[in-house]
Parts: structure tokens; sequence; C-alpha cells
């Protein structure tokens, strides 16, 4: 088995740390998508307005996956 060196985190930590986040971020945008689903909004200008910006935040959420998910450890 390598030495492992000092201060330095495990393989195992890190990838379980990355999955924290991942779930992190899923459970954020469903909390998201339904709080908008749950708004009553009879003003069509403003829910379209509304849906634009959680639509951008999705986008932005699965970059981030995607982003996060190119790290690898050894």
């Amino acid at each position: 088995m390598p030495k492992r060196q000092e201060g330095l985190a495990s393989k195992e930590y890190c990838e379980r740390l990355v999955g924290k986040y991942l779930s992190e971020i899923d459970s954020q945008e469903k909390k998201m998508s339904k709080n908008f689903l749950d708004m009553d909004l009879e003003n069509a200008k403003i829910r379209e307005d509304i849906s634009d910006v959680v639509t951008d935040m999705q986008k932005l959420c699965e970059r981030l996956k995607t982003a996060i998910n190119t790290y690898h450890f050894e």
C-alpha cells in the first residue's frame, strides 16, 4: 500500500464528497422546480419570466454537475 502523504484526503473520501455535492445539487434542483410549480401566478408574463429563470438555473446546475463529474482521484 502506498504511503499516504500528510494532509491529503483519501480517494474514497473525495469520491464520497463529490457524491454528496451531486446529491445536494439534485435536491436543490427538485426543490426549485417544486417551488415554481407551487406558485399561484395568474400573470402570464411574470410566470414566463420566472420560468425562464428556473430554466436557466437548471442549466447551470447541469453544467456544475458535469464539471464536478470530471474530477478524478488517485
